[in-house]
């Protein structure tokens, strides 16, 4: 009886690469998708004039990508690994180098995310936290409400297939982001009389 063939099973990695000219940071790709316990590689150029630093940003309600690892540093010619939790998440990270930000944010999202949007209302304004926020094409966000309000949620243009149109302590969802990479605009005013306008922020949605 013939024995079948094992093939090895190809891991899954996602290369992210840097390259610092002394002034200008490029970073390729900006935003990824990932499956859940994907392997991400930070490689920076050895053509680089400079280590990177890269900060990794809490995400909550949401659980840590990379687990208790905030930042890393990446030398000229090197490579930094890191493994995905195996759980829907996401997170955005910026760039710095000799302490000074050189770029961001930029974005990872494992499986289904989402990128969490924190809205709280503190002294006549509505606080968006982060922001600016960024996800991939074909990414997810979601905006909770730290507070008792509700807020309508105005944007330039709507870059979401299902609208992400109000927010409140309750009942929110993830929302895909179906446009082209590009930032976008929003406005958030109290869904209560009066019609506050308390604030806003930019959603950075990147290929």
């Amino acid at each position: 009886m013939a024995t079948a063939r094992v093939i090895p099973r190809e891991e899954l990695a996602q290369t992210i690469d840097f390259l610092y000219d002394g002034s200008t940071l490029t970073v390729s790709p900006q935003g990824v998708k990932i499956a859940t316990g994907e392997q991400v590689n930070f490689s920076n150029s050895s053509s680089s004039t400079a280590s990177i630093s890269i900060s990794f940003k809490a995400n909550a309600p949401g659980q840590a990508m990379f687990g208790t690892t905030t930042s890393i540093t990446v030398a000229p010619g090197a490579t930094v690994s890191l493994t995905a939790a195996n759980a829907n998440c996401s997170v955005n990270y910026t760039v710095s180098v000799n302490g000074t930000n050189v770029g961001g944010p930029y974005s990872i999202q494992a499986g289904t995310g989402p990128i969490y949007v924190q809205v709280l209302y503190t002294a006549g304004q509505g606080d968006s936290s982060p922001d600016p926020v960024a996800l991939p094409v074909a990414g997810t966000l979601e905006m909770v409400c730290l507070d008792p309000h509700a807020y309508n949620v105005g944007w330039n243009t709507q870059p979401f297939s299902t609208p992400l149109n109000l927010t409140a302590q309750t009942g929110n969802a993830a929302h895909t982001a179906n446009v082209t990479a590009g930032t976008y605009t929003y406005t958030l005013t109290l869904k209560t009389t009066p019609l506050l306008g308390i604030g806003g922020g930019k959603v950075i949605i990147q290929a």
